[in-house]
């Protein structure tokens, strides 16, 4: 049997309310213990909050992009492998993503189709293979690579908290130069909804950093060497949050590239009323709101 449950109400919208459904998830696992010690039970969130305060600091930043994860391994299963404890517990101190809960998934499937979880006794870190499924993921029970970086975990350049951040002047050339580009890139997508949604101007930058990105984004062999910018700023008439990664030249002093998706990082209420593409609601600021 599989089950999926998805909890949404008590958090997304309020950081402080999670812990209100505490009692009733503790009892409700402590109530179904007999009947879950055989089963795998996976508790995780998709992501951490986006929008309160909080995210505009660096530990909100990575708490949004670390969202909690554990696994419950199956009381029948622990005693056919007596070391997978121990390797489950040793890969939480590493790189994971969402990859490797699917290929988890799949390892998990093939293993109880095929009944052979005594296989993973004899050569542990082997992954035969016809259970590789993925160049990304890699399954939980089997050991994860100490050196694993997002490049190899497969997660984008502009969720990865691995890179060497220092803060830079909101001054410098180049974090202004950075900061227009986001609005200017807003304001492209906006472009189908420029009846309804106003112009946005760059009113503030609030802070910026720069980092060393993976080896395959540091260097191209075809382009040059590239540094990577993250600007906080926040635009006018909506006074809206936005974040947003830039890959820079350093050849070209007019080479600046968004790297991913440009996050709002504050509340947007009612201001995007007028529009119904999801992507613009968080940029949009309606005119009748002028």
């Amino acid at each position: 049997m599989f089950a999926l449950n998805w909890l949404t109400e008590l958090g997304h919208d309020w950081l402080e309310q999670v812990s209100i459904g505490d009692l009733d998830i503790s009892e409700f696992f402590k109530g179904q213990h007999k009947n879950l010690k055989d089963s795998f039970v996976i508790v995780f969130a998709d992501h951490g909050h986006r929008f309160d305060p909080i995210r505009q600091s660096m530990i909100g930043r990575i708490e949004e992009r670390m969202p909690f994860f554990s696994i419950s391994i199956p009381e029948n299963i622990k005693q056919k492998v007596p070391k997978l404890n121990q390797i489950v517990n040793e890969n939480s101190k590493k790189l994971t993503s969402f990859w490797d809960l699917y290929i988890t998934l799949k390892d998990i499937l093939d293993l109880t189709t095929t009944n052979s979880w005594e296989s993973l006794n004899n050569a542990i870190q082997d992954v035969p293979k016809f259970r590789q499924y993925s160049p990304r993921g890699l399954s939980l029970l089997r050991p994860i690579p100490t050196k694993r970086n997002c490049l190899s975990a497969g997660i984008p350049e502009d969720f990865c908290i691995c890179q060497r951040e220092t803060q830079i002047s909101v001054n410098d050339v180049r974090v202004q130069e950075a900061a227009k580009k986001v609005v200017k890139e807003v304001n492209r997508l906006l472009e189908p909804e420029a009846e309804q949604c106003s112009e946005l101007f760059l009113d503030k930058i609030e802070h910026a950093q720069t980092f060393l990105p993976n080896e395959k984004i540091a260097f191209d062999g075809n382009a040059g060497f590239y540094v990577m910018f993250r600007v906080a700023l926040i635009v006018k008439p909506s006074m809206a949050f936005l974040e947003g990664t830039i890959r820079h030249l350093i050849s070209d002093e007019n080479d600046y590239t968004i790297i991913g998706d440009i996050n709002r990082i504050n509340k947007y209420g009612n201001q995007s009323s007028c529009v119904n593409i999801p992507l613009l609601r968080k940029y949009c600021f309606c005119k009748n709101n002028v």
